[in-house]
Parts: structure tokens; sequence; C-alpha cells
């Protein structure tokens, strides 16, 4: 149902001559298959009637398959373990920063010292179960947090200087 492509060669010596064209080529037809095979579950089940007849039809395809692709990334069975793990990132992010000058609000002290190698080696080992694009979120949301402190806060805002 895919692409198979087998190639066998024996030489003693092998210098491939690529041209940009051949390998800007190559790139769209990986790119095109790569495309294929992550929506084709999508294409088989998409309106059969152009979306200038049917743009309801259309957005409703749309929307039942940003749905369905949710749903498979992210299993509501999981979402308890995601929540878990978005709570033990941000904790542990915080307390990363707790450790730099200026950054706990004023009267919140961590609890006794911290070392920060331990701190960063509970990062690494809890970013390895995220994707990027949710460790930069969280991190945004600590950032975010502590800014919006600093705004309400000018004596911690002027101190930071």
């Amino acid at each position: 149902a895919g692409l198979h492509l087998h190639v066998s060669v024996v030489l003693r010596a092998l210098a491939p001559i690529i041209t940009p064209d051949a390998a800007l080529l190559g790139l769209r037809m990986a790119d095109r298959h790569l495309t294929y095979s992550k929506y084709c579950a999508f294409w088989v089940r998409r309106p059969h009637v152009p979306v200038s007849r049917s743009p309801a039809l259309w957005w409703q395809h749309a929307g039942e398959a940003i749905i369905a692709d949710c749903r498979r990334r992210y299993p509501i069975r999981k979402f308890d373990h995601a929540l878990e793990l978005r709570r033990q990132y941000i904790a542990t992010y915080r307390a990363l920063h707790s450790t730099q000058k200026h950054y706990n609000p004023k009267g919140v002290e961590p609890e006794g010292p911290l070392d920060v190698g331990e701190i960063n080696n509970d990062l690494r080992r809890l970013e390895l179960k995220l994707n990027l694009g949710q460790a930069m979120v969280y991190r945004t949301f600590v950032a975010l947090q502590h800014s919006r402190y600093l705004a309400q806060h000018a004596e911690a805002y002027q101190q930071r200087e």
C-alpha cells in the first residue's frame, strides 16, 4: 500500500553525483510520500463534492479529521498521566529557577538547599517523555507566571536590576 523501492548494488567504488535538481526531486518525492502516509486515512473519507458546492461538508470533514488525529495522539486514558507529567515538569522547572537570585516571590523560599545538578537530571528525565512543543509551552507558562508577579510587585522588579 506504500511506495517500495529495493536497490541492490555491488561495486568496488561508488561515486554518486547528484545534481541539485535531482536532490530537490528526491526530497519532494520523500515529502509527498510522508504526507500521503500521514493523511491517507483522512483522504479516503473526504467529501466527494467540490469545496465550492458544499463548504459546510468540508468544514465538518476538517473538524472530524482534527478530532480523530487528537484522539489518536492523546487518548483519554492517558490524560491523567499527561496532567501529572505537566505538573511535575512545571514544578521541576520552577525549582530550577528558584535557585536564581530574585526569582522567588517575596517571602517564598525553597525548603532547604537545592541540588541544581539533581534538578537538571530530573528535568532531562521529564523532557524525554515530552515533545519539544510541550516543554516550550510549560517553560513559557513558568516565565509568564514570574512576569505577572514582577508586574504586580514593582519592588521585586526593581531588585532585579
